[in-house]
């Protein structure tokens, strides 16, 4: 048995009263004593697992709950997003969340990746998509000339990838092709994948579509990956800021 002391979830440094801070309970079975994880240390490796995923500070507190399904568009959104985690992991489409800056798609993304690492025990990574090219960026192998996979495995491996704020920037051929390799290898394994993006495929005359900006290729290939969601509630984040200075 480990050495450590486990604790009742939501009451830190207070020993857990049903398996007295071991971490293990033991049950009667056929006349025969076993040991099983106690529902303490399951909790706080779900905590660990959450903790590994790489949710921002700003992010943590993005829930089901916290959601403001303020109009149809939102709650249709939050519906969909609740519909993958209850599918999880029979279903491998993961959500395209397409919609502009401020209504609440890296939220779901998050709530979504949260339901699913805590409850269904997924290990699961968020990545934003600048700073995951940036990581892989730096762990180029110069000799080959590509990517080194090392540095794209836990984005390739992960159960769940939340890639955030796709489409930013017209991405580089270096970007799109190791996009490509991240998207093909998760598409071949199966592996779900949430998209967040203030990008569509059928923009208004003059804006760029999602793939003007990542390639025609790619974004097919997203889209035969992931149910699109558009998410519009205008800027929530400029509303609420304004509601306050208005107090």
């Amino acid at each position: 048995m480990s050495g450590t002391t486990s604790t009742q979830p939501g009451a830190p440094g207070a020993p857990c009263p049903v398996c007295r801070g071991t971490g293990f309970v033991r049950e009667e079975a056929n006349g025969r004593s076993a040991a099983r994880p106690c529902p303490c240390r399951l909790a706080e490796r779900a905590r660990l697992r959450l903790a590994q995923s790489g949710i921002p500070a700003r992010y943590e507190h993005c829930t089901w709950e916290e959601f403001q399904a303020l109009n149809a568009s939102l709650r249709e959104a939050l519906r969909l997003a609740r519909q993958t985690v209850d599918q999880f992991p029979g279903g491998d489409r993961g959500l395209l969340l397409c919609g502009p800056c401020g209504a609440g798609k890296t939220h779901l993304a998050v709530a979504a990746l949260r339901q699913m690492v805590l409850e269904r025990g997924a290990k699961g990574l968020f990545a934003e998509f600048t700073r995951l090219l940036r990581s892989i960026q730096d762990g180029f192998d110069r000799r080959s000339e590509t990517p080194s996979f090392a540095v794209l495995q836990p984005a390739i491996d992960a159960d769940v990838l939340v890639l955030d704020d796709l489409g930013c920037q017209r991405a580089t051929p270096w970007a799109m092709e190791t996009l490509g390799l991240i998207i093909n290898e998760r598409y071949n394994g199966q592996r779900l994948t949430i998209i967040t993006t203030n990008r569509v495929f059928d923009p208004p005359p003059g804006e760029e579509s999602l793939a003007e900006r990542i390639g025609e290729r790619l974004a097919s290939r997203l889209a035969e990956m992931c149910l699109t969601v558009r998410v519009d509630s205008g800027d929530f984040r400029r509303n609420v800021k304004a509601a306050q200075f208005r107090i």
